[in-house]
């Protein structure tokens, strides 16, 4: 349960979660964003949303969901635990799926 709630944290972290109320942190245990991933951060992050709320809502859930694909695609390859492996292609895999969708 421990190892679960470790990766859990690990990825929250990397796509933000953590650190919702503040952008100034931006890494996780000496891993740090490239510059592809801080554009794609700091361009969506001036994104104007729809007054509607339905839709400002599925507006933020694309660049989240962009943004969960870099960071899992970035990371793969430096991953070794085969159960993180494995988290790591569910989550490119999904989050393609619900941008498709």
């Amino acid at each position: 349960m421990k190892k679960i709630i470790v990766t859990i944290l690990f990825f929250a972290n990397l796509t933000g979660v953590a650190f919702a109320d503040s952008h100034q942190h931006h890494s996780f245990s000496g891993v740090m964003m490239d510059d592809k991933m801080m554009v794609h951060i700091n361009h969506n992050s001036n994104i104007k949303y729809s007054e509607d709320g339905n839709v400002a809502f599925v507006q933020a859930m694309i660049p989240h969901h962009e943004g969960a694909i870099l960071m899992s695609q970035k990371q793969l390859p430096k991953i070794t635990d085969p159960e993180i492996k494995k988290l790591a292609e569910n989550i490119i895999i999904a989050q393609k799926k619900k941008l498709n969708s």
